[in-house]
């Protein structure tokens, strides 16, 4: 009496499963790609010893304050809501100019879709880091009126 089939057929079975799949797939090479590249730009704003913690949800957010060279209370900001766009923004342009960026990559680095490109310069791209610390020992400061060699 009640035998009806309400299956769309095994096509449709096959089909959601291999969306579903894939989504897996992307969502996680998505995670392994943007944490690898905050293990990269936190070498270069100088997280050597903590630069792992890029890798692991919730401490990576603690290693985003560190690279942003604020204290850890901040980490306590970035969980209220609403507030914490504006902080994740602040630390995220100040770890860009940490990492010898324009601020403006730190700021893109918080819009979804443009993340995994702003992420991906400051991981990947040259930037203006200087890494000289003051002058070379065998330069010295041109004075007025002396030539300079």
């Amino acid at each position: 009496m009640y035998e009806s089939d309400y299956s769309a057929g095994a096509g449709a079975d096959g089909m959601l499963a291999a969306l579903g799949m894939a989504f897996w797939v992307f969502t996680i090479a998505a995670y392994l790609y943007m944490a690898y590249t905050q293990f990269v730009i936190a070498k270069k704003c100088g997280c050597h010893d903590t630069a792992f913690l890029a890798f692991i949800p919730i401490a990576n957010m603690f290693l985003l304050c560190q690279m942003a060279k604020k204290p850890g209370w901040w980490l306590l900001l970035m969980f209220i809501p609403f507030i914490n766009i504006i902080f994740y923004a602040i630390v995220w342009i100040e770890a860009a100019k940490n990492a010898g960026h324009s601020g403006v990559w730190g700021f893109l680095a918080i819009i979804p879709p443009l993340c995994l490109i702003a992420w991906g310069v400051m991981a990947f791209g040259k930037g203006n880091l200087d890494t000289s610390h003051g002058p070379s020992r065998t330069t010295s400061p041109a004075r007025r009126g002396q030539p300079v060699a």
